[in-house]
């Protein structure tokens, strides 16, 4: 029997089938509200400009990077440490935890979070209340809400939350861009439907985990290796974040022209956009690996191969399908300003395909709690990053950074695969073998993007004739490369669908079935 403080253990079937569960229904969100999100760039891109836009991209980063720094992983530390012990049925450890990080949160992050608040913005005293109310106080006050339904494997109550919240969201964002027409009350708007979520959140978590949340306590007293992980990993955390275009964007704002970082922000923001349906796939992974390692760890090379595998898939699908259609659009769709950035969102996408594959393999490693080879390897692709676009983007502005973008990105997945593929005992051929279905985007998107502008015709039709080259091009070559998903994949991702989804993904799955089991 278990006592009040305890739940029954998770075994890895469940945990896996939580996670898939978690990762269909966040696709299911991506896809509703993916077509708003972009509606409300376009939007965006004609209300700000190139300028405004590169502004709010600026503080976008800016705000991101400081978290990163003053949170230094406490966040991904209770997600590991928190994941474990509820899939243990430690239901006082995790409690215990809440309470302790829900502590951190007020006394340390929230007060350096309105500094940064209140240095940055340029608003009136009315919006600048507002912002350190909705975009600091009250997401750090019930922000342990939403660590609970993440621990608790509950991706997809979570996933459904954040779509509606999502979608009341960009109401106001729009609202506020076409009363305002500048970037820093926009800003402002965007982040705060973040405040909505752990509202949300308060009747869907545990209600001995909510009680934990409300009642935060003294931050010490941390189970042991909690710091031991906390500290490396949130350092990973901010370098990595950093690695992953944020540097680009501070650099080009001091380094370079307004009009370079608003095209460089539009191009990878748009390329980002294209693969969120594929990328929901990794992201309930985090907490399930956790629990995995501490119940079933058997299973986890067999799981890394399958995460690598679906992921290359529909990161290849995706890029083949949208990168070169979407960036012969874009001079008609956001702007003639912006028609420097199409031929960088190609090289972005297909950059995007290949780390596409960063998401499951850091969530391993997260999991194995690698904090501090997280960071080492972080830290060398951030030094590759920097140096880089030190060098480059004096001289080539958006196109120096998407250069030093695109060498550190690379050498932080090199980096990270080598390390969690040894620590798994799998062989640098099986992991590459898991994600051949790249060589596909990596060679026919470039391919197809010179062969559209050779063509004498309007985007419109050229952009639809390049999207069914795309879907003949990547189906056709991923069986005589045997790229494709697994009957196991298949199977795996058939069981775990919502119900009312398994007739189209059974049909999508048959043209994707070529690797061997």
């Amino acid at each position: 029997m278990t006592g009040p403080s305890e739940q029954p253990q998770l075994d890895g079937s469940a945990l896996q089938a939580r996670a898939i569960a978690g990762v269909s229904w966040t696709i299911i969100g991506t896809l509703v509200s993916l077509p708003v999100v972009v509606l409300v760039n376009i939007l965006l891109a004609h209300v700000l400009g190139v300028h405004g836009y590169g502004r709010l991209a600026y503080l976008t980063a800016a705000l991101e990077v400081t978290f990163a720094l003053v949170d230094i992983g406490v966040s991904a530390a209770l997600i590991q440490f928190g994941a474990r012990a509820h899939a243990a049925g430690d239901t006082a450890r995790v409690q215990e935890l809440l309470s302790r990080t829900q502590g951190f949160r007020l006394l340390v992050v929230a007060p350096l979070l309105t500094v940064f608040v209140l240095v940055t913005l340029s608003v009136d005293a009315t919006a600048m209340v507002l912002a350190v109310l909705l975009l600091v106080w009250v997401p750090t006050s019930l922000g342990g809400l939403n660590d609970c339904l993440t621990l608790e494997n509950k991706g997809a109550a979570e996933a459904k939350l954040v779509l509606g919240v999502n979608l009341t969201g960009q109401t106001a964002v729009v609202i506020t861009a076409l009363a305002t027409r500048s970037p820093d009350p926009t800003w402002i708007a965007r982040l705060s439907v973040g405040a909505l979520i752990p509202i949300a959140a308060i009747f869907l978590v545990d209600p001995r985990y909510r009680k934990a949340v409300i009642r935060p306590r003294v931050p010490t007293g941390f189970p042991a290796g909690f710091w031991r992980f906390a500290l490396p990993t949130g350092l990973a955390g901010l370098v990595g974040g950093l690695v992953m275009s944020r540097s680009e964007v501070l650099l080009l704002q001091w380094l370079s022209t307004p009009t370079a970082v608003g095209v460089f922000a539009l191009a990878i923001g748009i390329a980002g956009q294209l693969y969120a349906p594929a990328g929901a796939l990794t992201g309930p992974l985090a907490p399930a690996l956790a629990g995995l390692h501490a119940v079933a760890p058997d299973k986890l090379p067999p799981a890394f191969l399958r995460a690598v595998r679906v992921a290359a898939v529909f990161g290849t699908l995706s890029c083949l399908l949208f990168a070169v259609p979407v960036a012969l659009l874009m001079p008609l769709i956001y702007g003639s300003g912006f028609e420097q950035a199409a031929p960088i969102m190609v090289v972005a996408a297909v950059l995007n395909a290949i780390t596409m594959l960063s998401g499951p393999v850091s969530a391993f490693l997260y999991a194995r709690q690698s904090g501090v080879r997280l960071a080492a390897l972080s830290v060398a692709a951030l030094v590759v990053d920097v140096v880089l676009a030190l060098a480059l983007i004096p001289v080539w502005d958006a196109w120096g950074a998407v250069l030093a973008l695109a060498a550190s990105k690379l050498t932080h997945l090199v980096l990270m695969t080598r390390l969690e593929g040894a620590s798994l005992l799998l062989q640098p051929g099986q992991v590459l073998a898991a994600a051949r279905s790249l060589l596909v985007a990596i060679v026919a998107v470039p391919a197809l993007w010179w062969i559209a502008n050779l063509l004498d015709t309007p985007p419109i039709p050229t952009a639809a004739i390049a999207c069914v080259l795309g879907v003949i091009v990547g189906l056709g070559a991923l069986r005589p490369l045997r790229a494709g998903l697994t009957p196991g994949d298949s199977a795996t991702m058939l069981a775990h669908v919502p119900r009312a989804t398994r007739p189209v993904v059974a049909r999508i799955n048959r043209w994707l079935v070529h690797a061997e089991g």
